[in-house]
């Protein structure tokens, strides 16, 4: 759920302040379709690793992490009392 509030929010924020800034024309055109790429990519960038690579990331380095100890709990219990 809060995946989608999160989205709804960069694409109202992406469409009212920082497309027509991407879609201007007239004088300082340029400057303007610069700034407003740069803001919207930025903001394309930090939604997607917000929303898509850091859980998986969080996902695989947790399951990475059950996995070590479960395989060092089984070594733990095979070995002799005295080398534990």
């Amino acid at each position: 759920m809060i995946e989608l509030v999160i989205t709804i929010t960069v694409l109202t924020i992406l469409t009212l302040g920082v497309m027509p800034l991407v879609f201007a024309t007239g004088a300082g055109r340029e400057g303007r379709w610069s700034v407003g790429t740069a803001v919207a990519g930025g903001m394309f960038f930090a939604t997607f690793l917000n929303i898509i690579f850091i859980p998986v990331l969080y996902v695989f380095l947790s399951t990475l992490l059950a996995r070590a100890r479960k395989k060092h709990s089984a070594h733990r219990h095979e070995m002799p009392h005295h080398m534990a």
